[in-house]
């Protein structure tokens, strides 16, 4: 697949009508979805005025999620599935009235990112679920990143042995989001057929068996601005907006506005 046939995966997309998952030993039914908040951390100096090339990305604001705790012990979920070790950090959900945490990176080899839950506010998570890794576009799928977005929980299950976990500084997390804007048209053809763009954010996803990285876009969508359209916006994340100024024959003209440091995405 190329890079502009992957879409983001930067969340699952919530499914409608999804009703809350029932817990038989819980007083109250756990959330069925989550939503990690994730907020800019860096951005460059000047974003004003960018000249930017065909194919050429360009990194315009770091991200990373909010809330982080990291777990005291080893979590074990069952004889079936490996424990999850102690040390691995996890972000709040900002949904719901439970204290329910999940991982905001997937761990290499995994097929799933972990939840869990404080059934009763005892400071303990006692209850585990998963969010699928798997997102489907363009008729292939491709192995979820990041935890972005609303997404939906498949089922909770009770722990034999609750685990407590200590909070930890935002800028502590091993998850950071690099976006980056590519130019995906040709500026020569601005006059007649507008510029695209793509908003992406790359990870790596380990070593081929040669060694090298092997690193994957994970990508939003693309922006479309109109045929010579300039001076016109498309929003970003948050409140910035893509802004395209001109266009020459081998590069656009474009500036970025709004973006702040501390704002959720």
């Amino acid at each position: 697949m190329t890079r502009h046939g992957r879409i983001l995966a930067f969340g699952v997309s919530l499914m409608a009508g999804l009703a809350p998952v029932q817990i038989a030993s819980a007083q109250m039914p756990l959330p069925g979805i989550a939503q990690l908040d994730w907020a800019i951390a860096e951005l460059p100096e000047d974003l004003s005025k960018i000249r930017m090339l065909r194919k050429e990305a360009l990194l315009f604001a770091k991200v990373r999620p909010r809330g982080l705790v990291q777990t005291d012990a080893d979590i074990v979920r069952g004889t079936a599935k490996s424990p999850i070790p102690a040390g691995t950090v996890f972000a709040q959900s900002r949904l719901g009235k439970k204290a329910v945490v999940c991982e905001p990176g997937r761990r290499k080899g995994q097929g799933s990112f972990a939840c869990l839950a404080d059934t009763d506010g005892d400071g303990a998570f006692d209850h585990f679920g998963s969010v699928n890794a798997k997102s489907y576009g363009y008729g292939s799928s491709t192995q979820i990143g990041f935890l972005v977005g609303m997404v939906k929980i498949d089922g909770w299950t009770a722990m034999e042995t609750p685990v407590t976990a200590s909070a930890i500084a935002d800028d502590a997390s091993p998850e950071t989001m690099e976006m980056t804007l590519t130019l995906t048209s040709s500026p020569a053809k601005w006059s007649k057929s507008g510029a695209r763009f793509m908003l992406c954010a790359d990870r790596n996803e380990g070593n081929n068996i040669w060694g090298a990285p092997i690193v994957v876009p994970y990508c939003t969508g693309m922006l479309r601005f109109g045929a010579g359209a300039t001076g016109t916006a498309q929003p970003l994340f948050s409140n910035g907006r893509l802004i395209v100024h001109a266009a020459s024959a081998d590069a656009v003209e474009v500036s970025i506005e709004g973006l702040m440091v501390g704002t959720s995405i």
